[in-house]
């Protein structure tokens, strides 16, 4: 149910961005509003807190973000507030960014390796994979000494697994199937 929340909200709020050309002002002031209320645990309570009527709960956004962001940035704050989705917004935040990273032909990959890579490793890591597939790429990193070595790599619905751990289990499978 909370997917379908932050899917819904995030997309009408990308339509209109859209519709009235203003995506990258909103996306970025999206950003700003959630790593605000991500860095002050306390303030997000606030936002979320059903202890404080919705009206309070507008007129502390409308303080804190009203030289910051948009009108049309606090009238959406304002309509999560008041469907009371307002402990929904980080979720709606990530559903947005991947519209944004949809329409700007990005996607997101997802890299397993032994060993932290460096920037250098990544930079050519995401210059390979962006010719590979044709689209930005937007790397997340993890270490995974189980893999041994190499790389795991997964992109939307595609794996690449070129780790170690991998070519081993291949080489014990493939001499199970040998009859001797």
């Amino acid at each position: 149910m909370a997917k379908l929340v932050a899917k819904t909200y995030s997309k009408a709020l990308f339509e209109f961005a859209f519709e009235s050309d203003i995506l990258d002002e909103i996306s970025d002031e999206f950003d700003f509003i959630v790593n605000s209320l991500k860095t002050y645990d306390e303030f997000f309570e606030l936002f979320k807190s059903p202890k404080l009527s919705i009206d309070e709960r507008k007129n502390i956004i409308q303080e804190v973000f009203q030289e910051k962001v948009s009108v049309e940035m606090l009238n959406f704050l304002f309509v999560l507030l008041d469907k009371r989705r307002a402990n929904e917004i980080i979720n709606v935040n990530n559903e947005f960014n991947k519209l944004m990273d949809e329409h700007r032909g990005i996607v997101q990959a997802f890299v397993k390796s032994a060993k932290e890579l460096d920037e250098e490793e990544k930079k050519e890591l995401i210059n390979e994979l962006s010719k590979l597939i044709g689209k930005g790429i937007r790397l997340k990193t993890a270490v995974d000494t189980d893999i041994i070595g190499g790389l795991y790599i997964k992109i939307e619905d595609k794996v690449i697994d070129g780790s170690v751990k991998n070519k081993l289990n291949v080489i014990k499978e493939e001499l199970k199937r040998i009859i001797v």
